[in-house]
């Protein structure tokens, strides 16, 4: 073994970079159970890290190989080394050294909180909030490509986003399996290089799904043909579904993970590695290979993965983000052009997931439409579902904004940016470090009737969500602006007897201005339900949703032969008649198997003489309230339809269970990041009652008591 590069010297969170060359290995260098080449490195604290090397060069004819490893240390002082070689070939231990790391200006690694379960800190202690969007590929890896993203997230105050590894993105294993390109490893050198100095911090998405998928697919994106896993490529799997089971596949794989761990794993840019983009990888997988990242990685970095395809496959995503292996909860959300928005949907995310985990979380991909970019629904770059998007984000509990997806044809050519300025602007000296964390308790916006005005009712509707798995949150709230509080979305399951495991009551709390009608959609019926509703404890509503073949109460019967039974279609409405006020309506199943619901209509619901077009999230941080106040008509739909929102005046709501006295409020203009009003308000009997600036779209503010 011979020290070819070995500092005295470095500062804390800069590399330590150890370069020595050793005699040439006829096997795979890059097969760890043949060659294990180690760094045994501890701390002043007496930590011992054990920090892998990566070959570099393995050459015949020079008969040498050459090997570095990168460790970043997090302590300042004194720090003891050896190298320890181990294969068939050579077993060799180095003489200690030592070299000195001295204090840095640095942030370090960010870590889960050690406050809260919901945001991330550095090593330093500085708190963190992530702002940023999707740059997935450029063409040809481009460095420069990279920079012009890097440099306008920078320029306008992000510091997030997510890179992916795949076969036309920096593919370091696409031609035989176990080779690791070192013109592709060194383009990624360089990118990481580059988010160090543009302060962006990048969720390293190892594969997607495409990967492993054995037909085209409608973005083309099918490339398990050329896979070097497949066995048609010399790989060790038959079909792609083997790559999660095989023995030597798994071995190869775990190959990989530490040759990225031990090339790129020093750099605290890298905020977390993703194990894939949208595939869903079965649980004791996940679990392995999370684990296998833990065990090997000594700076720590957080893991996380993401769901998707198989497209349609029966799939518990809680299965996945239950494993404490898993550190964040990452989720991709795309609307329909049915809908009006997918701001909606994350905020319902964010307090269904902080219900049911206590985990960072991030939207990690979303867009208007699954189908199509949001340049289509939007060709003169207005950003309203961006805009949107990301205020949602920001007080949905998720540790960073919600990132869209269309970074190369959408956000940067329409030249969005602004939008990620101001939420900045808002979110700067927000401690999101602090213990005490929860959505804040707030009223309707109300706006003042008119004197002799007819009262006017609207109905509400809402799309429950398509999950299968247990439910963790079974009771909903609708707010009397339409909008639902608490811990999430209703499903579109309800379980019978066949699936004991998942089968949960629905309870909603209502409270209709006037009398009304509480209206459930039942669509697909599976094996058989029975469907039973109760008004305040009392039995309002019993029916039996038969299925199987020829005719039936049902408009079409399905033969499901992937599972050989009947689903029957009914798509029909199902009434309650629900009296004005208070009540408590739950939904159960008696049947053997589950019922679709497709929709829920509250009629007669939304009292819109009194109550303003209008939605508010709010999150207490600290010693700090946020709030964002929207106009419902403030959406891309409207916009892509030439539908002008209209100015909402006069409004108000009022913050609940708060501390009497005086509160500083900032009132915020979302488009510009500015403050345009500033005023004290006191708070009596536990209630702040806010005054809402005339807006057009939304509004923001921010309030910390004063005294």
């Amino acid at each position: 073994m011979e020290i070819i590069s070995s500092p005295k010297k470095v500062v804390q969170y800069e590399p330590f970079i150890l370069r020595i060359s050793l005699p040439f290995f006829d096997v795979n260098p890059n097969d760890f159970s043949k060659v294990s080449v180690e760094a045994v490195i501890t701390s002043p604290t007496k930590e011992r890290n054990i920090v892998p090397f990566f070959c570099i060069a393995n050459k015949k004819r020079t008969g040498i190989s050459l090997w570095e490893a990168r460790f970043t240390p997090v302590k300042k002082g004194r720090h003891e080394y050896y190298v320890q070689v181990g294969s068939d070939e050579v077993k060799e231990k180095s003489p200690k050294a030592f070299f000195q790391a001295e204090k840095g200006q640095e942030k370090g690694f960010l870590r889960k909180s050690k406050n809260n379960p919901y945001y991330l800190a550095f090593d330093s202690g500085e708190p963190f909030f992530g702002i940023g969007h999707n740059v997935a590929w450029v063409h040809k890896n481009s460095l420069p490509a990279f920079n012009k993203y890097f440099s306008s997230l920078e320029d306008n105050g992000c510091n997030l986003t997510r890179v992916w590894l795949c076969d036309w993105s920096f593919p370091i294993e696409w031609g035989t399996l176990g080779e690791y390109d070192q013109k592709f490893s060194l383009d990624l050198d360089k990118l990481i290089k580059l988010a160090k100095k543009r302060n962006i911090y990048i969720i390293l998405c190892l594969d997607t799904y495409g990967s492993l998928m054995d037909e085209e697919g409608s973005w083309g994106e099918g490339r398990w043909e050329v896979n070097p896993y497949n066995a048609k490529n010399g790989g060790p799997c038959e079909r792609a579904e083997d790559f999660f089971t095989n023995s030597e596949a798994k071995r190869w794989y775990k190959n990989k993970l530490r040759y990225i761990i031990s090339r790129w794993g020093y750099s605290p840019n890298i905020l977390a590695f993703e194990l894939w983009n949208e595939y869903n990888a079965p649980k004791k997988w996940v679990r392995e290979m999370a684990t296998f990242i833990e065990e090997n990685n000594p700076h720590g970095q957080l893991v996380t993965t993401s769901s998707g395809y198989p497209w349609g496959e029966i799939f518990d995503e809680s299965e996945i983000w239950g494993l404490k292996e898993i550190d964040i909860i990452s989720v991709h959300i795309y609307g329909s052009a049915s809908g009006n928005g997918v701001s909606p949907n994350i905020m319902q995310k964010g307090r269904e997931i902080s219900a049911e985990y206590d985990k960072p979380f991030i939207i990690s991909e979303f867009g208007i439409d699954y189908s199509k970019n949001d340049r289509h629904y939007d060709p003169k770059g207005e950003g309203v579902a961006l805009h949107n998007s990301l205020w949602a984000s920001l007080l949905s509990k998720s540790f960073g904004s919600a990132m869209n997806w269309w970074w190369d044809s959408y956000i940067s050519p329409q030249n969005l940016y602004f939008h990620y300025r101001a939420l900045a602007e808002f979110a700067e000296d927000i401690d999101w470090d602090s213990r005490k964390i929860k959505y804040a308790e707030v009223s309707p916006v109300r706006i003042g009737q008119p004197k002799g005005s007819r009262t006017k009712y609207k109905s509400v509707t809402v799309n429950p969500k398509d999950k299968w798995g247990k439910i963790h949150v079974n009771e909903f709230t609708f707010l009397k602006n339409g909008d639902l509080a608490g811990g999430g979305t209703p499903n579109k399951y309800l379980h019978g007897n066949a699936k004991k495991e998942f089968k949960v009551d629905y309870v909603y709390n209502v409270n209709y201005p006037a009398e009304g009608k509480f209206i459930i959609n039942v669509d697909v019926v599976s094996q058989g339900g029975h469907l039973i509703a109760y008004l305040d404890g009392k039995k309002v509503m019993d029916r039996e949703f038969p299925a199987g073949p020829g005719e039936g109460p049902w408009k079409r019967s399905l033969y499901r032969r992937d599972y050989n039974i009947y689903q029957a279609v009914y798509d029909e409405d199902i009434e309650i008649n629900v009296p004005a006020g208070e009540h408590v309506i739950r939904l159960t199943n008696t049947g053997k198997d589950w019922i679709g619901l497709k929709r829920i209509t509250l009629a007669n619901y939304l009292d819109i003489t009194t109550i303003a077009n209008a939605r508010s999230l709010g999150l207490v941080v600290g010693d700090r309230m946020l709030f964002w106040i929207q106009n419902k008509d403030s959406n891309w739909k409207n916009v892509f339809e030439g539908i002008k929102p209209k100015a909402i005046k006069d409004s108000y709501f009022d913050v609940l269970d708060i501390d009497n006295g005086i509160y500083g409020v900032e009132w915020w203009d979302t488009y510009s990041g500015k403050i345009i009003k500033r005023e004290e308000i006191e708070a009596v009997e536990n209630v702040l009652r806010l005054e809402v600036p005339r807006f057009l779209r939304d509004i923001a503010c921010k309030i910390k008591k004063m005294r």
